[in-house]
C-alpha cells in the first residue's frame, strides 16, 4: 500500500509538472497569437497606407485624351458661309459608349485590389465608382467639344451669319 501511495504521489507530481509546462506553453502560444494579431493589424494598416499612396500617385499622374472633332465651313457662290460640325452628331451617349469601349478598359490596371476586394477611392464598389467616373468624363468631354466648336461664336450646325 505504501509503495502504491508513493507511486501515486510521483504520478501526481509528474502530472502537476506537466500541467505547469502546459500552462507555460499555453501562455507562450497566447502571447505568440497576440503578437501575430498585432503584426497582422500593423501589416493591414501598412497595406492600406501603401494602397492609398499608390492610388494617390495614379490619380495625380497626367492622363491626356486628344480629341479631334472636325468643323468645316462651306463657301459657295454668293451664299453666306455655312459651318458644319461633326459635334452635332456626337451625343453624350455616343461619347459615353466610346469611352466605355475604348478608353476605360485601359484604366483597369489602376484599380488596387487587396484580399479580393475591389474598392474605389470613395469607398464604393469598383463598378459604381467606374460608372460615376465614366458619366462625369462623358459630360466633361461633350462640354469640352461643344465649347471648342462654339468658341468662334458659331452655333453647332448652323450658319455663321444670317
Amino acid at each position: 500500500l505504501q509503495s502504491e501511495r508513493l507511486g501515486l504521489q510521483r504520478d501526481l507530481h509528474r502530472q502537476m509538472a506537466e500541467q505547469e509546462d502546459m500552462k507555460r506553453a499555453a501562455a507562450t502560444a497566447l502571447a505568440a497569437a497576440e503578437k501575430a494579431m498585432a503584426m497582422h493589424a500593423f501589416h493591414a494598416q501598412h497595406m492600406e497606407q501603401l494602397r492609398t499612396a499608390k492610388l494617390e500617385d495614379v490619380l495625380k499622374s497626367k492622363v491626356e485624351l486628344h480629341i479631334s472633332v472636325p468643323r468645316i465651313t462651306l463657301n459657295y457662290n454668293n451664299a453666306p458661309p455655312l459651318q458644319v460640325s461633326a459635334a452635332t452628331a456626337l451625343s453624350e451617349d455616343k461619347v459615353r459608349s466610346f469611352l466605355e469601349a475604348q478608353v476605360f478598359p485601359h484604366f483597369e490596371p489602376l484599380w488596387t485590389c487587396l484580399d479580393g476586394l475591389a474598392r474605389a477611392p470613395d469607398g464604393s464598389s469598383k463598378k459604381d465608382y467606374s460608372t460615376k467616373m465614366l458619366d462625369r468624363l462623358a459630360v466633361a468631354i461633350k462640354a469640352f467639344i461643344t465649347k471648342a466648336q462654339t468658341s468662334d461664336g458659331a452655333a453647332l450646325g448652323s450658319a455663321g451669319a444670317n
